[in-house]
């Protein structure tokens, strides 16, 4: 019997959280001959942990197939319900984890905090208002105060200093200028790392956890 004309089907997926983590890491190495390549560690970071909560949509449906359990079915489902209703990044992480995984989000444990700190310092860097630094002097009593106008990360930046990643600041300078250094950068890198690690490992045993393993993990990348 002649096979002419019969179709024959393929799929090919590409993950872009990799792609995006390769960017992060290499502009992690970068940083030591060019500090501003901490900014595009520190934003690619995030990007990667945006893009792989996404594509883990994707992941469920091409490596689990027929043989989904509901738990798996609930998770497929919820991550196109939060998609379509533009959900944040962080509520996906939350309420995926909560459904699928063993470990619930605690924001006051590692690696869940350093998550929210990566991104709300990302999130000062581009939605909050030019950094405007104030001065005051007193003349005959000494030197200039400085003060920052709008909100700082401060929280944040503080943390930061005391786990030793970053300085502090001094006078008039730019908390920019903090975190421009290559050990911001790694641990912008490590943070991504750690995220997706940890929800890789806590997904309950079986198929869908080596799939998603083999498919989605960064300890390839290094």
């Amino acid at each position: 019997m002649s096979i002419e004309g019969k179709k024959i089907y393929s799929k090919n997926v590409y993950f872009a959280h990799k792609l995006l983590f390769e960017i992060a890491k290499k502009a992690s190495q970068a940083t030591a001959e060019n500090p501003e390549q901490a900014i595009v560690s520190l934003i690619f970071s995030f990007s990667c942990l945006e893009a792989f909560i996404n594509e883990t949509i994707g992941s469920s449906e091409l490596f689990c197939g027929g043989r989904r359990t509901p738990k798996e079915i609930e998770l497929f489902e919820t991550m196109i319900v939060l998609q379509q209703e533009k959900s944040s990044t962080l509520d996906k992480y939350k309420k995926s984890k909560r459904l699928f995984t063993k470990n619930h989000w605690n924001k006051t444990e590692s690696p869940y905090k350093e998550f929210e700190i990566l991104r709300n310092i990302r999130n000062a860097i581009i939605h909050r208002p030019p950094e405007v630094i104030l001065g005051e002097l007193t003349i005959g009593e000494g030197k200039y105060t400085y003060a920052s106008k709008y909100e700082r990360p401060e929280e944040e930046l503080n943390y930061l200093a005391r786990e030793g990643v970053i300085g502090s600041i001094q006078g008039k300078e730019s908390w920019l200028d903090l975190i421009m250094t290559a050990h911001f950068a790694e641990w912008c890198c490590k943070v991504a790392t750690d995220i997706i690690a940890n929800f890789l490992d806590s997904l309950h045993e079986g198929t869908f956890k080596e799939r998603m393993l083999e498919q989605m993990s960064l300890v390839q990348n290094g």
